[in-house]
């Protein structure tokens, strides 16, 4: 006799095994978070280099610009007398090319940063059209004639710091090659402290200095690192 059974009755998941399965899940949804967020700020730390990476790109191309056709170059850490707002003797006959304080404007108000100017020798003698009027602090403010050697938007939210240094020729005996070393920062709090982005170098071989036979003059020795550099062609 043929026997008919009734349908097999379906079983369904246990509380057991839905609460591990919820843990599983979380725990799944909790790596994957962490590794989408780990990715995301390395691209976005991987952009932050680059753009700094940029910047410190456009003031080394634009520096070597400035001092590559030199005939006297001259390294030194003084820019005037700040009491009397007077010029280093060396402007009197030279052009400088340097880094310096300042304030610019931005959409979340006035910052202070660092950044490049030239300044045309100065035969008169004076920083400053009226040097009685200027602050005698520590530091004097960016001269009146100084011109920025690259305009705003390449800075970005970054500052820069431009140095000098030489490079000694073994076969003329001679430093005829500068070294323009360049630091990109930007501030990490409202406390002033500073955080490195990139840093990086060029040398410079003076070919109009070797070829007249002078040197890059310094008051110290090769491998000094000056934050002016005077220079003129005649």
């Amino acid at each position: 006799m043929l026997k008919v059974t009734g349908r097999a009755k379906k079983r369904g998941f246990t509380l057991m095994e839905l609460l591990v399965a919820i843990v599983i899940m979380g725990i799944l949804s909790v790596c994957i978070f962490l590794v989408t967020t780990a990715a995301g700020d390395t691209f976005l730390r991987q952009r932050e280099l680059l753009s700094a990476d940029d910047v410190k790109d456009f003031v080394l191309t634009y520096a070597k610009q400035a001092v590559s056709t030199a005939e006297h170059v001259s390294l030194s850490n003084v820019l005037g007398d700040k009491e009397a707002g007077t010029v280093s003797t060396l402007l009197k006959q030279y052009n400088v090319l340097f880094s310096y304080d300042t304030t610019v404007t931005t959409d979340s108000g006035a910052k202070n940063v660092e950044r490049i100017f030239t300044l045309d020798r100065e035969v008169d003698g004076l920083l400053y059209p009226n040097p009685s009027q200027q602050p005698t602090g520590e530091v004097l403010p960016v001269p009146t004639k100084a011109v920025p050697l690259l305009t705003e938007n390449i800075y970005d939210k970054y500052s820069v710091r431009l140095q000098f240094s030489t490079v000694k020729n073994s076969k003329l005996d001679r430093c005829v090659t500068l070294k323009i070393i360049v630091s990109v920062y930007e501030a990490t709090d409202t406390a002033g402290v500073y955080e490195v982005k990139s840093t990086g170098s060029e040398l410079v071989q003076l070919l109009n200095l070797e070829r007249l036979g002078n040197e890059v003059q310094q008051s110290g020795v090769e491998g000094d690192v000056y934050d002016y550099c005077y220079f003129y062609s005649t």
